[in-house]
């Protein structure tokens, strides 16, 4: 490290990983591309990362290029003499072009640079034979083309999808290049492969407005046996893992229209099955391979339990290993944020590139202004440092104050800087601005930091959150009005005994303060469950970040739902809001319980109905005891239950000694039956289900239990009879 004093500067090497031996410093055109934002601390292996190539890029421009299309194209990795591999996606001179590069070891400051511009060139043969994916890949593909009815496998296994009923208008543009537009009534792609049981990943982006079906594996195609089910019911994600276990995500309503990344891991190194939407675990399960090992086709964009798909999918996926929650975080970064995750450079003739980085330990008076070298281009280079309370853009004139430090020649990028300032003026912002010039000329980093010697404040506008509804609570974070000019990220943590995404939906830890505002509120969503917990506390903490001071807190307070209680020997003129008042019956209790997450714990006993349980609110029915103390049984010929609401729960139940007799409308026709339980939507969770009967002259339909829509999860269902 090397080190100056008034400021103080910190410079940090790091190398890439090698790959094939390469020399390109004929090219005419470069542009480094640092990995920015991928903020995990595991090393990804052999990891493919989009790069995206526009005139976005400062200096970029298609006419650079001097061999065909892009047959010039290259790839190095940090010290731009190790040759990586690619993949070109989509081609667009008029727009956007997207390339899938391999890096061999991902991490946060990894380097790689682009080059150009060099006649006479052929595109290399990894460039379309498969290698820039690895052989942990079984299947990738972008829908670049569809010509002769097929979703070509860019792997080297060459597994190509048969397009099924798609017509040629349905190939569009989609999130990466082209994507494939779904009717939702005929069209899915299918593929003949045969994966394996255990350890496998599959993932793929969609954008739907409607339940869908994602993924099914089967045989034989689109077969009655199936398993891997991938699909979203009533908004939640889900999926499944014969025998029989299903994950189903909350909180989240999927089928907003929005582009989003889903990716369902299953095996035994990551200790059972994970479901993952936009880089965050949304459910999970034990269940670590499956039992169903005769499949011979999948589908993508279909599934047994949601028929097909209405909407869009891009870049399907199968990786034969459980991808980890790293992985699977950088992959959706990478595409849904590539500006994000990536920092690209500006085009290089021989001029160095130059970056700023995050402000470091701000205080009243003082704070470290941190940049990054990512090439000294052709030439010896200096770095520069400028900075005031107000933004020169690339005038160095402009800018109040400048701090130089020694030449540079480091081959290997990038390489890191530091200044710490002090006796500054506090309760004001400032700016600065990274620089970097050689005999070759001036680059500036692509945009000033800003940061502020005020603190913030932070308070519980609303304090009080609750299970029913819900009922929400909010925190505000503010700033001084002087400091509203600009943008601010303010980065937070939160704590106390509820659990961030599984007390309340996933709170991310970072809020923007847009320009223009005093204050950003955090709203806290609680989530249902069937505990009574007595209150649970959510502290959010102020994190470092682009403003002085941090470790100020508040704290809300999540109350139970509203809960009612029921008892054999309870009473139906009770309020049922305590054990003491309890109520007897469970039709009253569903009567009461009509907002969103309200709880009915329901005593050891054997419950007899003689009218049919309409569980339309959304509301949670749980036993307290399990399904061998607590039973639900019908008399006379009526059916036991019908569940039609999406947050509507049955958990922990037997379920027995219903008769359906009465009419019910199915694809087929009309039929009689539905003697358990008639499932339109909502949960049935860890219940028994038996003795049930469907009883008709012509058809007679699910004995036990018949599932229209919703979920049904760790159920026994045994002894129901269809007669018809």
């Amino acid at each position: 490290m090397r080190h100056k004093n008034v400021p103080l500067v910190v410079i940090c090497i790091f190398c890439a990983a090698s790959a094939m031996s390469a020399d390109f410093t004929g090219w005419s055109c470069k542009v480094p591309i640092a990995v920015s934002g991928y903020s995990q601390s595991e090393a990804l292996s052999n990891f493919p990362v989009l790069v995206c190539l526009s005139t976005n890029i400062a200096g970029f421009s298609y006419s650079q290029f001097k061999s065909g299309l892009y047959d010039d194209l290259r790839f190095t990795d940090g010290t731009q003499t190790n040759e990586l591999r690619f993949e070109v996606d989509w081609w667009d001179t008029a727009g956007v072009s997207y390339v899938w590069v391999r890096v061999p070891q991902l991490t946060n400051g990894e380097t790689i640079v682009a080059f150009w511009g060099m006649e006479g060139q052929s595109l290399p043969s990894y460039a379309t034979d498969g290698s820039t994916w690895d052989s942990d890949y079984g299947f990738v593909s972008h829908y670049s083309s569809t010509n002769g009815g097929f979703a070509y496998d860019s792997t080297a296994n060459s597994r190509n999808g048969y397009l099924r009923y798609f017509e040629a208008s349905d190939l569009q543009t989609g999130l990466v290049g082209r994507g494939l537009a779904h009717d939702g009534s005929t069209e899915y792609v299918a593929l003949n492969y045969n994966e394996p049981e255990n350890n496998v990943t599959h993932e793929l982006w969609f954008k739907i407005t409607a339940d869908s079906g994602l993924w099914s594996v089967n045989d034989p195609e689109c077969g009655g046996a199936n398993d891997r089910n991938i699909w979203v019911s009533g908004g939640n994600a889900c999926a499944r893992v014969w025998a029989e276990e299903t994950i189903v995500s909350s909180g989240r309503d999927w089928r907003d229209g929005q582009w989003h990344h889903l990716a369902h891991v299953f095996g035994t190194s990551v200790g059972g099955q994970r479901l993952y939407v936009d880089g965050v675990l949304r459910a999970s399960g034990s269940k670590a391979s499956s039992d169903f090992n005769w499949q011979t086709w999948m589908e993508i964009g279909w599934a047994n339990n949601n028929g097909t798909l209405t909407g869009s999918t891009d870049e399907p996926r199968i990786s034969t290993v459980a991808r980890s929650s790293n992985w699977v975080w950088a992959t959706w970064m990478n595409v849904a944020s590539n500006n994000a995750f990536l920092a690209y450079g500006a085009v290089e003739a021989g001029r160095p590139g130059i970056a700023n980085r995050e402000v470091t330990d701000v205080t009243a008076t003082s704070a470290v202004l941190n940049g990054s070298l990512t090439s000294t281009g052709k030439a010896q280079t200096v770095v520069s440092v400028f900075w005031g309370p107000t933004d020169g853009g690339q005038d160095q004139s402009a800018w109040s104050n400048r701090n130089d430090f020694g030449a540079s020649s480091s081959t290997e990028f990038p390489e890191l800087y530091s200044t710490n300032l002090t006796g500054l003026s506090s309760n004001r912002l400032y700016f600065y601005r990274y620089s970097a010039s050689n005999q070759y000329g001036r680059v500036w980093a692509s945009s000033a930091t800003v940061f502020m010697t005020g603190s913030l404040g932070l308070r519980a506008v609303d304090d009080s959150a609750g299970e029913s509804g819900p009922d929400t609570a909010a925190f505000e974070i503010s700033r001084p009005s002087w400091a509203t000019g600009v943008s601010t990220t303010v980065y937070y943590q939160m704590s106390g005994s509820a659990s961030n995404g599984l007390d309340y939906e996933t709170l991310s830890g970072q809020a923007v303060i847009p320009g223009g505002s005093s204050n950003a509120v955090i709203v806290l969503t609680p989530l249902g469950d069937s505990e009574a917990d007595g209150g649970e506390t959510a502290i959010i903490s102020i994190l470092p970040g682009p403003y002085a001071g941090h470790g100020n807190c508040a704290t809300a307070t999540i109350s139970d739902a509203t809960t009612y209680h029921v008892t054999p020997g309870g009473s139906d003129s009770n309020t049922g809001l305590s054990w003491a008042e309890a109520l007897k019956t469970i039709g009253r209790a569903l009567e009461l319980a009509t907002a969103s997450n309200d709880l009915i714990r329901v005593s050891n006993g054997t419950y007899t109905v003689t009218s049919t349980l309409m569980h339309t609110n959304p509301a949670l029915l749980v036993s307290m005891n399990g399904p061998e103390q607590t039973i639900i049984q019908a008399s006379g010929y009526i059916r036991v239950m019908v569940i039609s609401n999406s947050n509507a729960r049955l958990e922990g139940f037997t379920v027995c000694n219903g008769w359906g007799p009465q009419d019910v409308s199915t694809a087929w026709g009309t039929a009689r039956g539905i003697g358990g339980i008639w499932l339109r939507a909502g949960t049935v969770r860890n219940c028994i289900i038996r003795n049930n009967t469907a009883q008709d002259d012509h058809m007679a339909v699910c004995g036990g239990i018949a599932v229209y829509g919703g979920m049904v999860q760790n159920c026994t269902i045994i002894s129901n009879v269809c007669h018809g």
